[in-house]
């Protein structure tokens, strides 16, 4: 009886541990990491609402961050959840310890205004900058690091530098006394940003897609346009932008929208390169689809004071123009190759799939809801999280288990990762550049460049925009080059926030250019297709919108600011312009279109995007005429019974 009750009880035990083993994971390293990020998730769903010291929250969210960057990521830059080495494992307990020791000094250190600063707290200081760096270069990679270190070396060595470069010297001790034992850099206001919504607002991302949100927005997706023509092309497009919305990643949303939509546009007929194309194009729209926006919302609100809601009301005429372009270039593709979509009958109906997960909208409404009625922030997106699990018991078939809310939360806390390492060491960018003066300077040199000349400055920030986004994650160019290229746009007359805008959306196309280009990367991985081939075909597929920015720096009115009549009508302008543009670069318009008139076309687009009658109205001739004669040849080809489309032996030839 005795041993029976021992057995029984040994059993449950070994049960329980079997559960949690499930839940944490099978090695001691994927347990320990878990354990953390369970820890990190939670310290900050707690001061989602308990709020400590700005100081406090920053020094334990970045004490949290790389302690997990150290054990994630080994020295190759690689994700390692199964070898433990003891370098990492040193390198978190040493920075853990300092950030532990800063944590309980740095209210006597501010206390110390004027007075010399221990030397244990230079040391501290230099070998937690070291760290930091390093961390970075493996979550994130070299560039911004090195851009880190290149600007330390501007500061130090000033009074070397040519022309109006040239500044005086800065002891490396004050550079280190003002990025790290300071406010002003590692501690400053974008780690302030990443340690309060934006951690916040990435574990809501990847809790809401756990709960099930990701497989409703691509279900709906399928039953609203998978009987059109090209229909599962045009579901990954729908789906791209519904997923957007909840995971602010451009790579996550190729990912997730391409791994189940590929295989089955493939067997469709659409080439390899053409389907992975359209889901990288689809995907990088994901950064700029409200309410996330791949964070850059938050710095943006917080760099130019513009309230997030109305950040998210500017943005979205722009996120929607964009999914649009793509998918009108997707139905010309597939009306050329002869394609339809699903039989309705085999599809679900969209109210049955709305019924069947009308409970997965509650989180963002209550996200919008609250920001609408002036709640804080950090409070609208707390209660936003905390409104997933409650939202997802409503219905039996939805409900979150033990198991999918903490691995929900351990894998946010790890998603954020690079999200922590980026706003950290651009933090430390942004001081040193407000330190030595260095964003006054470049400001200077772009407006030199450019001969006064706005176009061409803007020609100038968007190659900038690109190269950098090829190197950093479109977050990080932006706000490097929030600091060092727009002011230099506003001091030649652009709006503040059309300024950043512009940055932005350049930034999150580099997703899709060679020879980087990550989204294409990962849905030619998919594909099993040619990478450049897929590249290129992106941007052919986004070209419609890329001439969006140059609009809305000119004409504010597209960024929802101006009288009704102006956005009303530049609204409607650019949904003609993104038509035509999109039958130019298919040449179909009608009827199958040459190159001369493909051009006339596009030259027509933009004139009636130009804030100036005189454009508009050429611009609308040139449209118009066009529309009449392919209208003939359209109605003479029907007469004699010739077919008005391309055929197509080999549909993705580019």
């Amino acid at each position: 009886m005795f041993l029976n009750k021992n057995k029984k009880k040994e059993s449950r035990v070994q049960k329980d541990m079997s559960i949690w083993s499930d839940i944490l994971g099978k090695t001691i390293k994927e347990k320990l990491i878990n354990i953390i990020a369970l820890g990190f998730s939670l310290f900050h769903i707690y001061t989602g609402y308990f709020q400590l010291q700005a100081m406090d929250q920053r020094i334990i969210h970045l004490m949290f961050g790389y302690c997990l960057i150290f054990l994630v990521y080994s020295f190759n830059g690689k994700k390692d959840l199964k070898n433990i080495h003891t370098a990492d494992v040193v390198f978190s307990i040493i920075y853990v310890g300092i950030s532990i020791y800063f944590l309980f000094t740095w209210i006597t250190r501010a206390q110390m205004v004027g007075l010399p600063i221990p030397t244990i707290d230079y040391i501290l200081g230099i070998i937690i900058l070291v760290l930091t760096l390093e961390g970075a270069r493996r979550s994130i990679g070299l560039i911004l690091p090195i851009m880190t270190i290149l600007v330390i070396l501007f500061g130090v060595f000033g009074e070397v530098m040519p022309g109006i470069f040239m500044h005086k010297n800065y002891p490396f001790l004050r550079i280190v006394s003002n990025m790290v034992l300071k406010t002003e850099g590692l501690y400053g206001m974008l780690t302030g940003i990443s340690a309060t919504y934006v951690f916040l607002l990435v574990l809501f991302g990847v809790v809401y897609n756990r709960s099930g949100a990701g497989r409703f927005f691509l279900d709906f997706a399928m039953s609203f346009v998978g009987h059109l023509r090209g229909g599962i092309a045009k579901v990954a497009i729908v789906a791209s932008a519904l997923f957007g919305m909840i995971s602010g990643s451009g790579v996550a949303n190729t990912a997730a929208v391409g791994n189940i939509t590929i295989g089955a546009m493939k067997e469709k007929k659409y080439d390899s390169n053409f389907a992975a194309a359209v889901v990288a194009a689809a995907g990088s729209g994901g950064l700029i689809m409200p309410p996330i926006m791949g964070s850059a919302v938050f710095i943006m609100m917080s760099v130019t004071g513009v309230p997030y809601l109305t950040i998210m009301l500017r943005s979205f005429p722009i996120a929607i123009l964009f999914y649009i372009a793509i998918f009108i270039m997707v139905d010309f593709r597939s009306m050329k190759m002869g394609l339809t979509g699903g039989s309705k009958e085999t599809l679900d109906n969209s109210w049955v799939v709305f019924k069947r997960g009308w409970n997965y909208l509650i989180p963002p409404l209550v996200l919008v809801i609250l920001l609408a009625l002036h709640f804080h922030i950090i409070r609208a997106v707390f209660w936003s999280l905390i409104s997933i699990p409650f939202s997802a018991m409503l219905k039996k078939e939805t409900r979150m288990s033990p198991k999918d809310l903490v691995q929900s939360l351990s894998g946010g806390a790890v998603s954020a990762l690079t999200v922590v390492a980026i706003l950290s060491v651009a933090s430390i960018v942004v001081g040193l550049v407000n330190f030595t003066g260095l964003g006054v300077m470049v400001s200077t040199i772009l407006i030199r460049l450019s001969g006064g000349n706005l176009f061409l400055l803007l020609i100038l920030t968007m190659i900038a925009s690109i190269i950098l986004g090829m190197g950093v994650p479109p977050v990080g160019a932006y706000i490097v080059l929030s600091i060092l290229v727009v002011p230099a746009l506003t001091q030649m007359g652009v709006w503040t926030f059309a300024a950043h805008m512009f940055v932005f959306y350049f930034s999150v196309l580099a997703e899709i250019t060679p020879p980087v280009a990550p989204n294409a990367y990962v849905a030619s991985g998919i594909a099993n297709s040619n990478f450049l081939k897929t590249a290129f075909i992106s941007m052919k597929i986004s070209f419609p919108v890329i001439i969006m920015p140059y609009v809305f720096v000119y004409n504010n009115a597209l960024l929802m600011n101006g009288n009704l009549l102006q956005i009303i009508s530049i609204l409607l302008f650019a949904l003609v312009a993104t038509y035509v543009t999109s039958c130019a670069l298919e040449r179909f318009y009608f009827t199958r279109i040459n190159l001369l008139l493909s051009v006339i076309l596009i030259a027509g687009s933009i004139m009636i995007l130009i804030p100036d009658y005189k454009f508009i109205i050429l611009g609308f001739l040139f449209i118009g005429t066009l529309t009449l004669f392919q209208k003939f040849k359209q109605k003479k080809k029907s007469e004699y019974g010739e077919s008005i489309l391309i055929a197509e032996e080999k549909p993705s030839e580019e």
